[in-house]
């Protein structure tokens, strides 16, 4: 499960254009395995804090929860670039360890497609 998680999670950030801060995704640990931070100043809006909690509330309003967007990207004067964290819950990695290989896959990347259509709706309203 946390190893399809990363997968999906790291292709699902190159096809967004958003960068993973560390420590994402790394096998050090299980704190690092299950979750990622994604730097969303690399997209073409530049959300910077506030935006990326407004998508955060949207994304959420969708059922789909996020970790909040946290103060790591420091844009200078006071200013905090945008961020998402996504991450596997105990409950989650429970949930999707009774499915087979394929249908794990195929949740991951239906989650993940979710996720890209409420952003790229979002930065398309913000251009």
């Amino acid at each position: 499960v946390i190893a399809s998680f990363g997968k999906h999670v790291s292709g699902f950030a190159d096809r967004l254009g958003a960068g993973l801060l560390g420590p994402s995704l790394r096998p050090d640990g299980l704190h690092t395995s299950t979750l990622a931070t994604l730097d969303l100043t690399s997209l073409p809006s530049q959300p910077d804090l506030a935006v990326a909690q407004r998508w955060n509330r949207v994304l959420s309003a969708r059922g789909l929860r996020l970790g909040q967007p946290v103060k790591c990207v420091s844009l200078g004067g006071g200013r905090w670039g945008g961020t998402l964290r996504l991450s596997l819950s105990m409950p989650l990695i429970g949930e999707l360890s009774k499915l087979a290989p394929q249908a794990l896959d195929a949740r991951l990347e239906r989650d993940m497609n979710r996720i890209h259509e409420v952003l790229a709706a979002a930065q398309r309203g913000a251009a």
